[in-house]
């Protein structure tokens, strides 16, 4: 009797290990399957970043880019990496926890050059303010913009410098533009590109390392920072062709026309009487070289240009005026019977050809 009982002793504690070996096999297992990536594809911007994280388990994974050129990862926390888009194409990124990889699919490409839309300005574009067609003139010495009057400027020609970003140039900038629609980017200028005033407005292609982008020139660098050539792009504008942690990359940039199919508008500063008034010519294709007006002899004279983006007259009178506008490649555009208005944008008949 005592050899049985012993017997089935025995053979119980071997069914208790076997079945407690494999709870203990199901547990690890349920464990593994919990334990997982945050992100199975993700599809990024070449020269933007996105974190992922490695979820259900406490153990600090081991993070890698099967191809670096594409994609690199950087860890930024215990269970979390920072990824970043560095050329088009798709690999694997991998977080690797003891024996157990996890991995996730990485898909790479371009940015898009601008996230300006046509269809939105042409939709703000209102004929209130468009005096009667009748009245209006407009002058054309041809539609080649290779060298016309430009010289450094042409739009063939390419600059070189660097490129920094900054966080303004929507209100407030040098060029006096307020507000900027959000679908345009924006950038400030170096003092001597920005030529005192002249290529407030214009419309440039910068390109960097990793793409290209179009902006519009609202501001410039303070005095004593940047050299030719150098553009401060606003800091959402600079992210779209270089990862923000560079600060800085080399860039060429050119002139290039603004999209749009708007008029050229004319703003005058608010203050702006019969006996002073300063007037700024907006949505330009081109950047302005002067603005003249016609006196009451019939004579068309030139207005001294700010540097904050204005002309100014001295003793105007109540309008309305006629106005003459010359861009740098010698386009001209004549509008006339534009009323002295500071409360509203005043629309001319049309804007200088492609």
């Amino acid at each position: 009797m005592k050899k049985k009982l012993l017997n089935t002793f025995l053979i119980l504690c071997m069914v208790q290990t076997i079945f407690m070996e494999k709870t203990s096999a199901l547990n690890q297992v349920n464990a593994a399957n919990r334990v997982k990536l945050n992100h199975k594809t993700i599809t990024l911007e070449r020269g933007t970043t996105k974190t992922i994280k490695l979820t259900g388990t406490k153990t600090r994974p081991k993070w890698s880019s099967k191809n670096k050129k594409i994609v690199s990862i950087k860890r930024t926390g215990k269970m979390t990496a920072k990824i970043t888009a560095k050329k088009k194409g798709s690999t694997y990124i991998y977080a690797k926890v003891n024996k157990k990889t996890y991995r996730c699919k990485v898909k790479v490409k371009n940015p898009s050059n601008s996230k300006h839309t046509f269809s939105e300005q042409d939709k703000n574009t209102t004929t209130e303010n468009i005096p009667d067609p009748s009245t209006q003139v407009t002058e054309s010495p041809g539609t080649d913009t290779s060298n016309a009057d430009a010289g450094d400027y042409s739009i063939t020609k390419i600059h070189t410098g660097d490129g920094t970003y900054y966080d303004g140039g929507y209100t407030g900038g040098c060029c006096n533009l307020d507000a900027i629609a959000a679908d345009y980017y924006v950038a400030a200028i170096n003092k001597i590109d920005y030529r005192a005033g002249q290529l407030a407005g214009a419309y440039l292609k910068v390109t960097g390392p990793h793409g290209s982008i179009h902006v519009l020139i609202t501001d410039t660098l303070a005095d004593g920072e940047g050299k030719r050539g150098d553009i401060d792009l606003n800091k959402k504008a600079f992210e779209k062709i270089e990862p923000l942690v560079t600060g800085r990359m080399p860039i060429r940039w050119q002139i290039v026309p603004l999209p749009t199919k708007a008029p050229i508008q004319y703003v005058y500063k608010p203050q702006s009487t019969p006996y002073w008034m300063q007037v700024q010519v907006r949505n330009h294709r081109y950047p302005i070289k002067k603005l003249e007006y016609k006196d009451t002899s019939g004579k068309f004279i030139e207005l001294p240009r700010e540097e904050y983006n204005y002309f100014t007259l001295n003793n105007p009178g109540n309008g309305p005026f006629t106005f003459r506008v010359t861009d740098i490649y010698g386009h001209v555009l004549i509008d006339q019977n534009i009323p002295l208005n500071p409360s509203t944008a005043i629309n001319g008949a049309a804007n200088f050809p492609y």
